[in-house]
């Protein structure tokens, strides 16, 4: 798998021009989008090229550390997830002669639609018509990736258009140019195919952005998907290995102790790190912050590798010394055990928190006993629970100590009458003394 690497920010002021680990796109290539996916939660995934597209989250797509480039992808079950964006100004593309469209893969079986998993797409609804869509198309044999083109009628659809895919579970970069004349497809870097697609892109009138599908049909993706980018020209070849990022053979790598080191990717990535654009000279990496874990300790950690651990990050710039982070105490569990965290993550795992300060060694948690019910059986359950059963609760034994089948419980509704005749002999004594 390839090693992971983090793209400078866009800077909208520059008119959405970018820079690829220190190769410039062209003058008059404008970045309509760019999603890196690198939330890790929530339902929306911004957009970095500072146009706004951002995109909502479909079905069960889900966030993943498995990614090449950041920390987070986008994961999809070929099966209705997507993510989308309609009616956005920059990604107007009616009459546009040029387009690149790129990504990085990974693929892990097909969708459940017979014929084609989308990977980037636009389309109109109604009446589902494809303005392009960079997708699997099954049918075609041994040449399934393809990038469709709507002039005036779709282009590039068919057995003798298109590019062999890699293997399965392994991340690819795949890329989709056209510039007004030829469809060019690149995969990691490398030209697999072209063919004619002559003319200009239609007029939508309510054009609706998808990546991981096609259209509003069941034209699903099924794997993951990272580094979105939608350009308004056709990137060169150069221009290309730029985006991919095999140019540069040691980037930076920032690791996690703040610290930058010139690495292979494959070493960055094996000590933990994250491959940048750049030299370490002007890269500014990230420096570990205060981490309060759910026990209450505190470690000091990137941000990405807290919310992995399960911590709450506390902010740039704070460190453990000075950090406040939740008193942990006892939570006492349903089974008798007990943990040491934190009052929210004791209510989260379904304990019963004993106060802050308080130890699992002197708690005192419920602990389940054996309970002899009125059929003679045993169960080891709470004393609450054996009372609700109309049992006989032995407290400190269990079931193997004890045998039920010589003790009968009183049923349910004797326990008031013995109160009450115990009631009932205290009059009397009272009575019999006055």
């Amino acid at each position: 798998m390839p090693a992971k690497i983090s793209f400078p920010s866009v800077n909208p002021a520059l008119g959405g021009l970018v820079l690829f680990l220190g190769l410039a796109t062209s003058a008059s290539a404008a970045t309509l989008a760019h999603w890196p996916f690198d939330e890790g939660s929530g339902a929306t995934v911004a957009d970095s090229s500072g146009n706004g597209n951002t995109v909502n989250l479909q079905g069960d797509t889900v966030f993943s550390t498995d990614s090449v480039f950041g920390s987070h992808a986008l994961f999809f079950d070929g099966d209705g997830d997507s993510v989308q964006v309609a009616n956005q100004p920059s990604l107007d593309l009616n009459g546009l002669t040029s387009l690149t469209v790129a990504a990085w893969v990974k693929r892990q079986g097909s969708g459940t639609f017979f014929c084609c998993d989308g990977i980037v797409a636009q389309y109109e609804d109604p009446p589902l018509e494809i303005q392009f869509a960079f997708r699997h198309d099954r049918r075609d044999g041994g040449r399934p990736l393809e990038m469709l083109i709507n002039t005036t009628s779709i282009l590039g659809d068919g057995a003798a258009d298109g590019a062999p895919l890699p293997a399965e579970n392994d991340w690819h970069h795949f890329a989709a140019t056209w510039d007004g004349a030829d469809v060019r497809l690149y995969v990691d870097g490398d030209l697999e195919d072209s063919y004619p697609a002559g003319g200009s892109l239609g007029v939508f009138n309510a054009a609706i952005t998808v990546i991981g599908g096609q259209n509003a049909g069941p034209t699903y993706w099924n794997g993951g998907i990272d580094e979105v980018f939608i350009f308004d020209t056709a990137l060169s070849a150069d221009e290309l290995e730029g985006l991919v990022g095999f140019n540069d053979p040691e980037p930076p790598c920032c690791l996690g102790d703040g610290s930058c080191s010139d690495e292979t990717m494959a070493d960055c990535t094996a000590m933990g790190g994250t491959s940048m654009a750049g030299d370490c000279g002007t890269v500014t990496c990230p420096e570990p912050a205060a981490c309060c874990m759910t026990d209450g300790s505190c470690t000091d950690l990137l941000e990405a590798a807290c919310t992995d651990a399960g911590g709450v990050y506390q902010g740039d710039g704070t460190d453990c010394a000075t950090a406040s982070c939740p008193e942990a105490g006892a939570c006492c569990f349903d089974d008798g055990s007990c943990s040491q965290l934190i009052e929210l993550a004791c209510m989260y795992a379904g304990g019963t928190f004993q106060g802050m300060a308080t130890d699992c060694s002197s708690a005192a948690c419920p602990q389940p006993g054996a309970c002899c019910l009125p059929d003679g059986s045993c169960m080891d359950v709470f004393a609450s629970d054996c009372e609700a059963m109309g049992g006989l609760f032995s407290t400190g034994r269990a079931c193997a100590d004890v045998d039920c089948a010589n003790i009968v419980p009183l049923p349910p509704w004797s326990r008031g009458v013995l109160l009450a005749l115990l009631a009932l002999a205290g009059v009397l004594v009272v009575r019999f003394r006055s």
